[in-house]
């Protein structure tokens, strides 16, 4: 996500810095003092003729307190570079509760105005009950799914996961999401390069298949005629998800804020959709410490790459 946009996020986070670094100046200051003070002491309790090893000494002495003071800075160096983590990501986190609070309060508002003139046109009689209970359920389905979907953004980018890590066969759960898209897409073939057998690892299985659901459903929704792949192999360090299509594609514009929250392209504001599925998609990626990449160009089609580090337990094939 970056750095704290907001501007209590980014006062919280000038805040922590402005307390930290003084602490870590003194200390070092203070040791310094310290340790001069110490020495001059000695110096004054010695005559004249003693005065010469017991300088001799205490440069010495002086030398390797010199050693322990950079090392002790390179400590605390970590220790702040430490500090300054912790402290963006406090400052990430009041922007995400910032940004919870204005969609609570903004995205809301509307739905609830729908249903309210719903339930009053039923109720004047305009409306026949049956339509207004329809009208209602599909405002209200249409919320709810939205409010789930953000939930998982902003718990996934906090890293609190809705479920514990389980064992399964990745290859297994990869082919059932695109036996689903295929049947929700009929226009269009989803072509399938799984491993021959089981791929096992140890994720978090409905964290996962948000990945792969909204990448293979905004695949299919993009695409008017063609194909819609789906590659998945083990890789360095985990494993590789591959989604292209024949689709629309994206220009270079689109590309740069397709991973906002509710955006929408104007050339695709026809297609059913919410804006929040590759936002969502980019946070349970972060949340594994994952990387996703776009391959697009306007009529050529899109092709997500993702690499998860997942554990695999072990890959067997069917003989």
């Amino acid at each position: 996500m970056g750095f704290s946009r907001t501007r209590f996020g980014r006062r919280l986070f000038l805040s922590i810095l402005r307390w930290t670094l003084p602490v870590v100046g003194a200390l070092v200051i203070a040791g310094y003092v310290s340790a001069m003070g110490a020495a001059l002491a000695t110096v004054r309790r010695t005559s004249r003729e003693e005065a010469r090893p017991a300088v001799a000494r205490m440069l010495d002495e002086m030398q390797a307190l010199h050693r322990y003071a950079w090392g002790a800075m390179g400590i605390f160096a970590v220790a702040y570079l430490a500090m300054v983590g912790v402290a963006r990501r406090m400052a990430a986190l009041a922007d995400e509760l910032e940004r919870l609070t204005t969609f609570s309060l903004h995205n809301a508002r509307a739905p609830l105005a729908r249903i309210q003139a719903d339930a009053q046109a039923v109720a004047d009689g305009t409306l026949a009950a049956a339509d207004g209970a329809n009208a209602i359920l599909q405002v209200s389905a249409a919320q709810l799914k939205v409010i789930a979907d953000y939930t998982n953004i902003v718990r996934n980018f906090a890293g609190f996961a809705a479920a514990d890590k389980e064992t399964f066969d990745l290859a297994g759960l990869v082919g059932c999401l695109a036996d689903f898209a295929a049947l929700q897409a009929r226009h269009v073939a989803v072509v399938r390069d799984l491993p021959a057998g089981e791929l096992t690892v140890r994720a978090h299985r409905p964290l996962v298949a948000e990945i792969v659901g909204n990448l293979l459903d905004n695949a299919v929704k993009y695409t008017d005629a063609g194909e819609v792949r789906i590659a998945l192999a083990r890789a360095r360090r985990g494993v590789r998800l591959v989604v292209a299509d024949t689709g629309c594609g994206m220009d270079r514009a689109v590309q740069k804020r397709m991973y906002e929250r509710f955006y929408r392209a104007d050339a695709t504001s026809d297609r059913p959709g919410n804006g929040l599925g590759l936002a969502t998609v980019r946070a349970a990626v972060g949340f594994y410490g994952g990387t996703i990449a776009c391959a697009s160009a306007p009529g050529r089609g899109t092709a997500f790459t993702v690499h998860l580090p997942l554990k695999v337990m072990r890959e067997k094939p069917v003989f």
